[in-house]
């Protein structure tokens, strides 16, 4: 035992038990039900609306972009100077490029090749020597051979004159040796000619070294013609003529221009050079072309031919090149001076003058005049309101599209607007989405979205406006979700500057959350849902800047920042609902899909309480929460709601739960020792019980409405007969008759019996308990009734239930799935047309009783009801085949009930009627 409860044993320490009910005030009707509240509640919101969606809303701060269509019209409502930097920009452009380019005179190339020429000029004088010497002993022995020759036929002539035809023999020698002449001067030609090519095979190789020292194309011909041209101090004195007409070009400055920038004189305009000692002067540079032309004409004064002259300028065409480069950092500053010096372009913009034309693209320069606009009202605190934006005018249109909202709900949901709780909550819920609306909104004010317009671009991307939408549709129903989102949307779009794009997009963004969270379940499915509306978000973004022509990839990337803003969106949508969730359903006393759900854990503390303390009633619950699911969903009603309302109507009966007939396992029965009333309240008692645990286990609000509805007022009909029976037998005095066996006269009657047709033979079915109940050895209470009085006549309200009767679908459906799985019980054949008749009797009489009343079901529903109910007990009671006996057994003979007696099968005392348990 617990310190707790041996307190409470302790004198004066025990406590009455108090049980929790729940507020059913007057106070508490009036607001939930009366029209004046409903009409506080419409002016309340319409306040709100009218404060968030206009009051503060200035046209300047509207969300304007560049390069975008305008929607809507500014205008200046004071007069400002601001620096113009998109003028400013465009006035140093324009200086930059009038701002003449620097170039620096590169004389490199012309150095490289002088020394180039100085080495070659020195290879030639050196060839020139070695081929003077071999060309000088080559002529010496040609001309002693010639001599020879001549003196030998000189002698021979005399020789053969003086001796007539005698020496005609020795003439022929002489032949011989004129002969041995010529092919020694021969040998001279070829020695001469080998000489030569000796000589080309060294200008080759001359001309090889020179190409090798820079970016020459020397040729053997060239080099012939400079070292033929003359002896060496006429080439030393030709090729310095050459270098100093190099010299005077490159000092000038040589330019290769390009097509279109030659001058007819052959000069290329350069505006500034830049000397060696940093100076910067303006003259015109020769070509290429005409530096080349001057040098031939140079060349061709010192009169060396033309051949010769062409074949040396070429040579010294290795020379040429541009030496005009351009000098960026020499440039840049020079532009930098400029600018420095430049004006700065200052702009005024006149009182009334407009900024921003609706319908006109947003150029740089306007949008320019509009961040310096923000900027002057956030400096001098100053408002700018549009002059047709009248309060008045902002109410009434409020006030049209609540009234509209509410025309619509009255149509498509006629029980929410006779709520006012639900109205408050669609109320709140509408008003608590556009302060988030406007929350992103107020972010285009602050100074850096004012500076920053790629960063404010992405402010409408990121309103929440689904937030409304998919918590109305989880906790009304998805007609009403609709239209909240386009409430929403429309006061967005009336915040943004009345942009139709923004009312689009966010309507459809809303409708795509609202379509996913109709029938959810799981928390995690509200996160799909939101994050599948800003991918809309996303998309949509994507196409306005196509449409917009902007960049995805731009310098300030305003593309991916709106499309990651509208997946932020979806992400920060499903976070708030999934935090908000909870807080409103007990605020509202809502319930969700989500919660039942949780609810139907088996491992709940009051269903493990039930199936350790009330197995019986467990199992009924089991089965009433099957029959009732099954009928939910035939009619149209909420399925899982009908189920966990089910599972707890009868949580109650584990206070007392040994008396109620499922629970009674020793054979005994408690009510056998009370008076009809007493046990009457004691059964009528498992509802408040169970109210109280459902309150202190924080169930719902609608398991609690079923606790208190799923009996109705419907009669505790066996005690009652019991007690009438009691009555007539007081009034008969003592010798009345009393029933053998029990002191309470028999229940079964015709009336009370449910319909069996004549072909079923079968004992009669009492439905006052599952066993007869024990013999009662006290006597009957007031066994003579005293001259000329009469019995006080039982009052039937004491054996009713409080009610209140079922006032909705599914607490209707579990009432007559208590009654009916009740009465099931006592049946020992389940056949469809026992089955038919059982279920139609027990509909008759809660119809004929009242207790569908207040319901609002159809006669269409409950024929659904029926035949629902039909094929799942056909379903749960089902036979099975008789297995054989095994062999060697001998098959006991059943034993014959008496006649009369109480069905082991049978219900507990009926409430309603004889063919169904006390409940």
């Amino acid at each position: 035992m617990s310190l707790i409860d041996t307190l409470r044993t302790l004198p004066g320490g025990q406590q009455p038990r108090k049980r929790k009910t729940l507020v059913n005030s007057r106070v508490w009707k009036f607001l939930a039900t009366h029209r004046l509240v409903t009409a506080f509640i419409l002016m309340v919101t319409v306040a709100c609306i009218v404060l968030i969606s206009f009051i503060g809303i200035n046209s300047s701060a509207i969300p304007v972009y560049p390069n975008q269509i305008a929607s809507v019209q500014i205008t200046a409502n004071a007069a400002f100077d601001y620096v113009s930097q998109e003028k400013a920009g465009a006035a140093r452009e324009q200086i930059r490029s009038r701002v003449p380019r620097v170039y620096r005179l590169d004389h490199e190339p012309l150095k490289k090749f002088e020394a180039a020429m100085n080495s070659l000029l020195a290879d030639l004088d050196a060839l020139e020597r070695e081929d003077a010497a071999a060309e000088g002993d080559d002529a010496a022995a040609v001309a002693v051979a010639a001599m020879a020759a001549e003196g030998d036929a000189a002698a021979e002539g005399e020789a053969a004159r003086a001796e007539g035809e005698a020496a005609a023999t020795e003439g022929d020698n002489a032949v011989a040796k004129r002969e041995t002449a010529t092919a020694k001067r021969e040998t001279a030609a070829a020695e001469r000619e080998a000489a030569a090519a000796k000589r080309d095979d060294a200008l080759g190789a001359l001309a090889k070294a020179f190409n090798a020292r820079g970016p020459y194309a020397a040729t053997t011909d060239e080099l012939r013609a400079l070292l033929g041209a003359g002896d060496a101090a006429f080439r030393h004195a030709l090729v310095e003529t050459a270098l100093l007409t190099l010299r005077e070009l490159y000092k000038d400055g040589i330019q290769d221009p390009t097509p279109g920038m030659a001058s007819p004189d052959g000069t290329a305009t350069v505006f500034k050079i830049s000397r060696p000692d940093g100076e910067t002067a303006g003259r015109p540079v020769r070509t290429l072309e005409y530096a080349r032309t001057e040098l031939r004409v140079n060349l061709a004064s010192e009169g060396m031919g033309r051949k010769n002259t062409n074949l040396i300028a070429r040579l010294f065409d290795n020379g040429l090149s541009s030496n005009v480069h351009f000098d960026e950092a020499a440039t840049t500053a020079l532009e930098n001076e400029a600018v420095l010096n430049m004006p700065q372009p200052m702009v005024h913009v006149e009182h009334g003058q407009v900024i921003i034309e609706n319908g006109k693209r947003v150029s740089p320069e306007r949008y320019e005049m509009l961040e310096a606009y923000r900027t002057y009202l956030l400096k001098h605190d100053t408002e700018s309101n549009a002059a047709d934006m009248q309060l008045f005018r902002r109410i009434l249109v409020v006030l049209a599209m609540l009234l509209a909202c509410a025309i619509y709900v009255r149509i498509e949901d006629p029980e929410t607007f006779l709520s006012n709780g639900r109205l408050a909550l669609l109320a709140l819920v509408v008003v608590f989405n556009l302060a988030l609306v406007r929350a992103t909104y107020w972010l285009a004010e602050l100074p850096y979205f004012v500076h920053h317009s790629a960063a404010a671009s992405t402010l409408p991307y990121l309103a929440p406006t689904a937030i409304a939408p998919i918590i109305v549709a989880i906790l009304i129903d998805a007609g009403s979700a609709i239209f909240m989102a386009l409430l929403i949307s429309v006061f967005t779009s009336v915040i943004y500057g009345s942009r139709l794009d923004v009312l689009v997009l966010t309507f459809f963004a809303s409708m795509i959350a609202t379509y996913r969270c109709r029938n959810i379940r799981r928390r995690g499915s509200i996160m799909r849902a939101a994050l599948l509306g800003g991918v809309a978000v996303s998309c949509f973004a994507l196409l306005f800047g196509i449409i917009d022509r902007q960049l995805f990839m731009g310098p300030d990337f305003t593309v991916p920042r709106q499309v990651l803003t509208g997946l932020v969106n979806g992400l920060v949508t499903g976070v708030i609902v999934v935090g908000l969730l909870p807080l409103i359903e007990t605020l509202f006393q809502r319930t969700t899909d989500i919660t039942l759900l949780e609810l139907t854990d088996y491992n709940h503390p009051l269903l493990l309480r039930m199936q350790m303390e009330a197995p019986g009633t467990y199992h009924h619950s089991l089965v009433v929460a099957q029959l009732a699911e099954n009928a939910a969903n035939a009619i149209g009603a909420n399925p899982l709601l009908a189920r966990v309302c089910a599972l707890f109507h009868d949580i109650g009966k584990t206070n007392k739960p040994g008396y109620f007939t499922e629970n009674q396992r020793d054979r005994t029965n408690p009510h056998d020792e009370n008076n009809p009333s007493l046990s009457a309240l004691i059964i009528k008692s498992h509802v408040k019980d169970g109210v109280d645990l459902a309150i202190k286990h924080k169930l719902p609000r609608a398991v609690i409405d079923v606790i208190q509805q799923h009996h109705g007022t419907s009669l505790i009909r066996f005690f009652y007969q019991r007690a009438r029976g009691e009555k007539r037998y007081q009034a008969g005095g003592s010798n009345a008759p009393m029933p053998a066996g029990n002191s309470r006269p028999p229940t079964l009657t015709p009336a009370t019996r449910p319909p069996v047709p004549a072909s079923v033979t079968r004992p009669p079915v009492l439905a006052s308990a599952t066993r007869p109940p024990a013999p009662v050895t006290r006597p009957p209470l007031s066994t003579q009734t005293a001259p000329g009085l009469e019995p006080v006549p039982v009052c039937e309200t004491t054996y009713r239930y409080d009610g209140p009767k079922p006032r909705f679908k599914e607490s209707a459906a579990i009432l007559l799935a208590d009654g009916v799985e009740a009465a099931s019980r006592s049946m020992r054949k389940i056949t469809p047309q026992h089955l038919g008749e059982l279920i139609d009797q027990i509909f008759k009489d809660r119809f004929e009783d009242g207790q569908l009343d207040e319901a609002p079901l159809t006669l269409e529903d409950l024929n659904k009801i029926k035949a629902s109910f039909t094929l799942t007990l056909l379903n749960m009671l089902h036979s099975r085949v008789a297995y054989p006996p095994q062999l060697g057994k001998v098959e006991e003979a059943p034993v014959e009930k008496e006649k009369g007696a109480f069905p082991e099968s049978a219900g507990e005392p009926s409430s309603g009627t004889s063919s169904e348990p006390v409940k």
